[in-house]
């Protein structure tokens, strides 16, 4: 069988516009577009780039300091969640000397106004090649 131009121009418009099958409509007024090749990484471990560096990581749970809660955040390495809120519990109940303290092998310190108000970083702990933030 044999078909004509329009009809070849109109099934190429419906396959592009309608899918090719296998994915869900999206909703009215919102497009998702998923380009991936076949020795690509699947859609989900796709990582998107509206993550900024600021709000990546690992989030563990809240904190409370002063009325106030925050983020505890992973930003680098791989420690222990709960090791990351006792970590932050103790620097916020610690002594400090200009706004630094080391708690547990941590070495944590408040971050600027300026540097607060650009990353949402509350704080800072490193040890090692880890590092851990609360974050507004």
């Amino acid at each position: 069988m044999r078909f004509g131009a329009p009809a070849v121009l109109a099934a190429a418009l419906c396959l592009s516009a309608c899918g090719s099958g296998g994915g869900s409509a999206s909703p009215a007024g919102s497009a998702s577009v998923v380009t991936t090749s076949p020795a690509g990484p699947s859609p989900s471990s796709v990582k998107t780039s509206t993550i900024s560096k600021a709000t990546s990581g690992k989030v563990c749970g809240d904190l409370q300091m002063k009325g106030n809660t925050y983020k505890a955040v992973i930003v680098k390495g791989h420690p222990k969640c709960p090791d990351v809120i006792k970590t932050f519990d103790a620097f916020f109940a610690a002594p400090k000397k200009h706004g630094k303290a080391t708690v547990s092998g941590w070495t944590c310190g408040y971050e600027s106004a300026a540097t607060q108000k650009k990353t949402k970083n509350v704080a800072i702990c490193t040890k090692k090649s880890e590092e851990i933030a609360a974050k507004k």
